[in-house]
């Protein structure tokens, strides 16, 4: 997930950036994404638990990964906050710190018995986590030749940063760290600058595709 999960979120927002009308009726896209999202989603998921989990139903609920399924959902999840925030006039900047506060809550988040219940149900977690990438996809397509240009600049500095990073990750923070929280809000911030410099690598390489 350093970089493949915040790509597309990032590529999401692109493409909802290129394809978004300014008088849009926010019922009319929540009720679009609802069918093609949530509906095939809930669908084979009540197919998956029926055969390969005894009907276990409460437990997929309160599975955050939704068995691998979660990704759809997140996407409604962040459309529908989206789709809420444009139509209130919130400009893409707020739009974007709200995402950084969101972000940040993550933490406290799974620290908090009741809060990680709820989290998982919704699959906050994930949202939480991808959400900035999404309006940063949407900022980037809206000036993408200043973004382009500067990408271009630094783009050798980026791999540097980005395998230094990597190596940090594999080698140094490691993966077992559940049991120290500095070395878990370390880890944490590891993997949130990886997925920027990794988002901006892949698109500052396959710009011309």
């Amino acid at each position: 997930r350093t970089f493949w999960m915040p790509l597309f979120f990032f590529i999401s927002g692109c493409v909802q950036a290129l394809s978004e009308k300014p008088n849009f009726s926010i019922k009319n896209e929540i009720i679009k994404k609802a069918r093609v999202l949530l509906v095939p989603t809930l669908s084979i998921g009540a197919l998956y638990v029926i055969l390969f989990c005894d009907w276990d139903f409460i437990s997929a609920i309160r599975n955050a990964a939704k068995f691998g399924y979660w990704f759809t959902i997140v996407t409604f999840e962040i459309f529908t906050l989206y789709f809420l925030l444009k139509k209130s006039k919130v400009g893409l900047l707020w739009i974007f710190l709200l995402a950084l506060v969101l972000y940040a809550l993550k933490l406290p988040l799974k620290l908090n018995t009741t809060l990680c219940e709820i989290g998982n149900v919704l699959s906050l977690h994930y949202m939480f986590d991808f959400f900035q990438f999404f309006v940063l996809g949407v900022i980037c397509s809206k000036y993408k030749d200043v973004f382009f240009e500067k990408l271009q600049k630094n783009l050798v500095f980026l791999i540097v940063g980005y395998v230094i990073l990597l190596y940090l990750k594999f080698n140094i923070i490691g993966f077992d760290y559940r049991s120290d929280l500095y070395l878990h809000i370390i880890s944490t911030l590891n993997d949130w600058i990886l997925g920027y410099i990794g988002v901006f690598i892949v698109v500052a390489v396959f710009r011309k595709y």
